[in-house]
């Protein structure tokens, strides 16, 4: 049976047009005002993200400069004891074969023509290091100052021995490289981040050895220099799960929202449209 309700005329269209708009404007403002609040909530999330990453950077940078410092303060502390001042160098290898500091590896002792003097590494380490132990006499010879070198995997810590003025031996440490796995498995980051400690070329001295093949917008990070080296701290975060969690905390919260007011759209176009209908049939 054909219905006997007669389509809106062409005068109900416009009352028609005008309602809907109204309620446009009635629930745009609040579609907006949610969606913004859900942004503005996932931006902050990404601002405390970063903030608590670059505390973890700056934390661990903080710890490798205290253990460098403190290596370095106790190589000066050796270099001024009797053992150096009255040339008794021999006596000192003797004490040191039991390593003064767990941190250290072994110790050397070189004089100032580039011989060395005492090496408490075995012959198999000490003859592979040899040519870089005498570069970095060299240069200390140059600079008179501590230094922080690393080559080949290994960190050596310098520091020079005076007498009379002038450069006598040049006392140098060993770094173990259990002691940056230590301070990277100590450091405080976010759940599922990297730490890694570069040294001043760039190469790593914790954490993987080749970069990933990620691109950098894949990740999230923040570095923090190693001032005592010239070394840099690094923590990353892969922004992947990081990014997907967002999008669905974000759908989660838009998608009752929206779809309650478009509900509510459809339903007060619903009763408009038929109220206008049955104006339009009175008249």
């Amino acid at each position: 049976m054909a219905s006997t309700e007669p389509s809106p005329s062409g005068s109900t269209r416009p009352q028609l047009a005008w309602l809907a708009a109204a309620l446009l404007c009635t629930v745009a403002p609040v579609a907006a005002l949610v969606s913004w609040q859900a942004f503005d909530e996932a931006a902050r999330e990404r601002a405390a993200l970063d903030a608590s990453l670059a505390r973890s950077a700056a934390a661990l940078a903080q710890d490798v400069d205290a253990e460098l410092a403190a290596s370095l303060q106790a190589l000066k502390v050796l270099s001024q004891s009797g053992f150096f001042q009255k040339d008794r160098v021999g006596s000192l290898g003797r004490l040191l074969h039991g390593r003064p500091r767990r941190d250290w590896d072994s110790l050397v002792v070189i004089d100032s023509d580039g011989s060395v003097i005492l090496d408490t590494a075995p012959a198999r380490i000490a003859a592979a290091d040899m040519e870089r132990v005498k570069a970095l006499t060299q240069r200390m010879l140059a600079s008179k100052a501590p230094r922080v070198t690393r080559a080949k995997g290994a960190v050596t810590l310098a520091v020079p021995v005076m007498q009379d003025g002038q450069l006598r031996y040049v006392l140098a440490a060993r770094m173990a490289e259990a002691t940056w796995v230590f301070l990277g498995a100590a450091a405080q980051r976010p759940d599922g981040a990297r730490v890694q400690i570069f040294d001043a070329s760039g190469d790593p001295i914790l954490g993987p050895r080749a970069q990933s093949a990620a691109p950098a917008a894949a990740q999230y990070s923040a570095s923090h220099e190693i001032e005592t080296a010239g070394w840099k701290a690094e923590v990353t975060l892969d922004a992947g799960p990081v990014d997907e969690r967002r999008r669905a905390q974000m759908l989660g919260r838009l998608a009752p929202v929206l779809i309650s007011l478009l509900a509510g759209l459809g339903l007060g176009l619903a009763v408009g449209w038929r109220l206008v209908r049955q104006r339009g049939h009175a008249l």
